[in-house]
C-alpha cells in the first residue's frame, strides 16, 4: 500500500523536473512530518488526560486517553493508563487488551507487565499473577517494593510462589 502511495506521490506533476530520489525524500519527509504532528497531538491529550487521572477526574481522563489514542493508536503510556482505568471500572476484558498491547508495542516497559499482575490478583489468579510480577520485576528490581505495597496484592500474602519472588528466589 505504502508502495502505491509512493508511486502516486512521485508522480505528482508540482513535483515534476526534480530527480526520483528528491521527489522520494520529498515524499517520506511529509509523510514522517504528518506523524510526528499525531503523535505531539496524542502526546498533548495524553498529558491532559493524565493531569485529569492525578486529580481523580477519572471520566475526563479516560476521554482524553480514548480522544489521544484516537490520534496515535499505539501510544503506550495511553494504552497502559486507560488499561488502569478500565480495571478500576471491572472492565478486566478491556484492561487486559490494552495491557497486552501495551507489551507487545513495548515489551521492556515495566507498567503494563505489573498492572496485568494486579489484573490475575483481582481475579484471583494466582499463578497468572505471579509471573506477570516476575517478569516486571526482571525488568525493574522497585516492583518488588510496589508490589509488598500494593492492596490489590494483598491476596498472595502467604502464597509460597509469591514469597519467594517477593524474597528474590
Amino acid at each position: 500500500m505504502l508502495d502505491i502511495i509512493a508511486f502516486s506521490w512521485l508522480n505528482r506533476k508540482h513535483i515534476k523536473g526534480t530527480t526520483i530520489q528528491h521527489k522520494a525524500l520529498s515524499y517520506y519527509a511529509e509523510l514522517e512530518s504528518s506523524v510526528a504532528k499525531k503523535g505531539e497531538a496524542g502526546r498533548v491529550l495524553y498529558d491532559e488526560a493524565l493531569r485529569y487521572q492525578k486529580e481523580g477526574t477519572v471520566k475526563d481522563a479516560k476521554k482524553k486517553y480514548l480522544q489521544a489514542l484516537k490520534v496515535s493508536p499505539n501510544f503506550v503510556f495511553a494504552l497502559n493508563n486507560l488499561g488502569v482505568i478500565y480495571m478500576s471500572e471491572r472492565n478486566y476484558f478491556e484492561a487486559r487488551r490494552l495491557f497486552e498491547k501495551a507489551i507487545k508495542l513495548k515489551p521492556d516497559y515495566v507498567d503494563p507487565h505489573y498492572n496485568l499482575a494486579c489484573l490475575c490478583a483481582q481475579g484471583n489468579n494466582r499463578s497468572g499473577c505471579v509471573s506477570h510480577l516476575k517478569t516486571a520485576i526482571g525488568l525493574d528490581k522497585r516492583v518488588r517494593e510496589w508490589a509488598r505495597a500494593d492492596k490489590d496484592l494483598r491476596g498472595l500474602r502467604g502464597y509460597p510462589k509469591y514469597e519467594e519472588l517477593m524474597i528474590g528466589k
